[in-house]
């Protein structure tokens, strides 16, 4: 369960983000606590509605770059980074649908409430269970092939290891193979890409 405040948010830095056609837009990257202490950050641009972007698995807020960009004249615009990731600290319990989505609810207060949450994969997931506890700081959600979770088998112990170990790129390599069934050459090129 949640407790304390989530309403704890500073301004991190400031920075411009290019878009298509030369424009730019000013991108705030903020940042406020979770519930259990964590620092949950996150990329805010535009003007309006809050809109706050949850991305899924093994990327980070910028994923959303492109589409941030697309909607800053319409939304104030949020894409947090889940824990772990980007901007956000890893916190010290494990993870978790319940704090995760805690981060998710720390964001939506520190907006001011009434956010729509557009969400991809695992963070569709986690935003599911935050739109269930909102009390009204999440007042909709559009959401991306979320993968129930009684439909996805558990993690191999390996990988669990790996993560407790904090070997992450370890941990995700166990699980493109393990659980995505990557096929070997695709995992080849992966490592070799760059990011």
């Amino acid at each position: 369960g949640s407790s304390g405040s989530y309403a704890r948010s500073s301004a991190w830095h400031f920075a411009k983000c290019a878009r298509a056609g030369g424009d730019c837009a000013i991108v705030a990257f903020l940042k406020t606590t979770a519930p259990d202490g964590t620092t949950i950050g996150w990329a805010d641009s535009g003007a309006g509605r809050p809109l706050l972007l949850v991305h899924g698995g093994a990327v980070d807020s910028a994923i959303w770059d492109s589409v941030r960009s697309r909607l800053d004249e319409g939304f104030r615009v949020a894409a947090m980074d889940r824990r772990g990731r980007g901007r956000s600290g890893r916190g010290g319990q494990p993870y978790s649908l319940e704090v995760e989505a805690d981060d998710i609810l720390a964001v939506a207060d520190a907006l001011g409430g009434d956010v729509v949450v557009a969400a991809h994969s695992i963070g569709a997931t986690i935003s599911l269970d935050a739109l269930r506890r909102s009390r009204g700081l999440v007042s909709a959600a559009v959401l991306y092939e979320p993968p129930l979770p009684d439909s996805v088998p558990p993690p191999p112990v390996e990988m669990i290891a790996a993560l407790d170990e904090g070997r992450d790129e370890a941990a995700l390599e166990i699980f493109l193979q393990e659980m995505v069934r990557l096929d070997p050459a695709d995992l080849v090129a992966a490592r070799a890409s760059p990011g």
